[in-house]
């Protein structure tokens, strides 16, 4: 089998005093492979997600990105994974262009003119779009210029958090391209969804966390 580059072990979460919010999510995502998470709002998507960025620790159990503990060494985590969320975490002053050349240099990737353009050629990002400030542009193409972000990294780990409710329809054969892309590179990727049918179109492995946020209730 192989290794997984996103893992997670019997693991759970809740608040005080008593608010469960999941238990006992297991899975694994080995370099390539792709998996949805499907929950309904409020049931534990984003904070999962924040749990694998190493941006909050699980109540118990344990999860692994790259061979990286998430809650003992979040550093590396967040070198080796690249993160879509809601809202892009974009520059909105910067250009298109300029917002892929930055992020991809604070990864390490010192990237070309023409490297720049052609991760937004593959996200789907139109030409004219390249020089226009992010703030211009329709919200939905924050996530093709976030995708041309992490096409241009080539991280171990891409994980993205409720892609659904950022793009258009006609725009997701650009986006499950450029996933396709990262795939064959082997970019594990997990994203979350409450719209299961939208998880069904991108991948047959589908994970529910309604479920664990049941069994935690119970």
């Amino acid at each position: 089998m192989d290794a997984a580059v996103i893992a997670a072990t019997a693991l759970s979460k809740s608040f005080p005093p008593d608010r469960h919010v999941f238990d006992g999510l297991t899975f694994d995502v080995p370099a390539g492979g792709l998996l949805a998470l499907v929950g309904p709002t409020q049931s534990g998507k984003t904070t999962l997600v924040n749990i694998l960025m190493g941006a909050t620790a699980p109540s118990e159990g344990r999860a692994t990105v790259a061979g990286h503990d998430v809650a003992r060494d979040p550093r590396p985590v967040r070198a080796a994974a690249a993160f879509i969320g809601p809202t892009a975490a974009l520059y909105p002053d910067l250009t298109a262009r300029d917002n892929v050349a930055f992020f991809g240099l604070a990864a390490g990737v010192r990237a070309s003119h023409r490297d720049v353009a052609n991760s937004l050629r593959r996200a789907g990002v139109p030409e004219r779009c390249f020089a226009q400030p992010v703030s211009t542009l329709p919200r939905s193409r924050g996530l093709q210029v976030a995708m041309a972000v992490a096409l241009l990294r080539r991280p171990a780990a891409l994980i993205i958090d409720e892609p659904a409710t950022r793009a258009d329809d006609d725009m997701w054969t650009n986006f499950a391209d450029g996933l396709q892309e990262l795939r064959t590179d082997g970019t594990a990727v997990l994203f979350t969804t409450a719209d299961a049918t939208f998880a069904a179109r991108l991948t047959p492995h589908v994970l529910s966390i309604a479920r664990a946020r049941r069994d935690a209730d119970a």
